[in-house]
C-alpha cells in the first residue's frame, strides 16, 4: 500500500455506499472484505446508506469524507466513491 494508490467506483442501484467503501477499502489495502475493520468505526454505516438516498425532489447533494483503515474515503451525492492511502502524519 503506497500513498496514492486509490479506486474510486459508482454505487450501482443494487448496491450500497457502505458495500462499496468496504469493498474499494479491501482493493486498495491488498486485503479482503473480512479484514477491513467493521466501518462502524469510523462512520455510521446506516447514516451514510440514508445520507443519499434519492428523495421526493431527487438525490441531495454533498459529500462525506472520513478515514477508515489508514485510508482517505470519499462519498459523494451522485454516488462516486474514491478511497486512497492516506498520507503518514
Amino acid at each position: 500500500m503506497e500513498i496514492g494508490d486509490a479506486v474510486s467506483r459508482t454505487v450501482a442501484d443494487d448496491e450500497t455506499p457502505t458495500g462499496v467503501v468496504v469493498t474499494a477499502v479491501a482493493c486498495v489495502t491488498g486485503s479482503t472484505v473480512g479484514e477491513v475493520s467493521p466501518l462502524h468505526h469510523s462512520v455510521d454505516p446506516a447514516s451514510l446508506d440514508e445520507l443519499f438516498d434519492p428523495t421526493r425532489r431527487g438525490r441531495r447533494r454533498g459529500r462525506v469524507e472520513f478515514e477508515h483503515d489508514g485510508c482517505e474515503v470519499s462519498v459523494r451525492y451522485d454516488g462516486d466513491v474514491t478511497v486512497a492511502v492516506a498520507p503518514c502524519e
